[in-house]
């Protein structure tokens, strides 16, 4: 009884290297978990496109708390390129946490507010200095009423 033997065949030759295809190279756009020498992840450090952000639990400032990705920065306020930089920075922002000066949220504006209206019948686009003089002339109207 003879016993089939498998073939294999190497890769055919194209004259390039085998190109490697890393984590990062295939999750540009993603936070992806930073982990040590020994395959452990970093708690609140992730990288995105070669930069280290912290991710912290914060106050959102109505009681609620929800977790946000701030860059990391080191003292020369550069980005760090090295894993003991990018800890140093986020112990920094754990300790501005706790001192409550992180950047607030931020908000974007309410059209209206951003947006001069009239009636529609009067309705007109203004240069921001006559806005200014329009908004002007409106509060000392209700001033001296």
């Amino acid at each position: 009884m003879q016993g089939k033997a498998i073939k294999r065949t190497p890769p055919p030759a194209t004259g390039q290297p085998q190109k490697k295809h890393s984590v990062l190279e295939n999750h540009l756009a993603k936070f992806i978990p930073v982990r040590d020498s020994r395959n452990r992840r970093l708690r609140g450090l992730y990288q995105r496109n070669g930069r280290y952000y912290a991710q912290l639990w914060v106050d959102r400032g109505y009681g609620k708390k929800s977790a946000r990705r701030f860059p990391l920065f080191t003292s020369d306020n550069l980005p760090p390129r090295t894993l003991r930089e990018a800890k140093e920075a986020l112990e920094i922002k754990r300790h501005e946490r706790r001192e409550d000066t992180l950047p607030l949220i931020g908000h974007k504006p309410i059209f209206g507010s951003t947006v001069y209206w009239r009636p529609l019948r009067q309705q007109h686009w203004f240069s921001l200095s006559r806005l200014s003089f329009e908004i002007a002339v409106m509060c000392s109207r209700k001033q001296s009423m």
